[in-house]
């Protein structure tokens, strides 16, 4: 009678850590795409795509936080300056930083060429 005892006793603990030890399964569905409300530098909240496809990166600080989240292949336009500067933007992009388009100097860029490229975000600082 001992002998069961502790036969189930140990029987039961090991099945509490086999269940213990499995994995759990979460729903991983997606959120649909849609806006998330930012704070700009003037203190307004404005709403902008929760993931920008197509994105124009204005300055250098902004391009590095851009290569910095994994995004640097959804820039489709940059100033000169960022262009030239950004050994993040040439190290992750290589021959596609190629088409990557120049809209003009980082302290006057072409607002015509900026439309031309359909962004789904502009970046700057003011």
């Amino acid at each position: 009678m001992h002998r069961n005892f502790a036969f189930i006793a140990a029987l039961t603990a090991l099945l509490c850590f086999v269940v213990g030890c499995q994995r759990q399964q979460t729903d991983v569905t997606r959120q649909p795409v849609g806006k998330i409300g930012v704070t700009d530098s003037t203190g307004r909240r404005v709403e902008v795509l929760a993931h920008p496809g197509r994105v124009v990166v204005l300055n250098n600080t902004a391009m590095n936080v851009i290569c910095g989240l994994g995004a640097a292949d959804r820039v489709v336009g940059t100033s000169e300056f960022s262009r030239e500067r950004n050994q993040f933007l040439a190290a992750l992009l290589g021959d596609k930083l190629n088409s990557v388009t120049s809209v003009g100097k980082f302290s006057k860029p072409s607002v015509e060429k900026i439309l031309e490229l359909r962004p789904d975000l502009v970046v700057d600082y003011a």
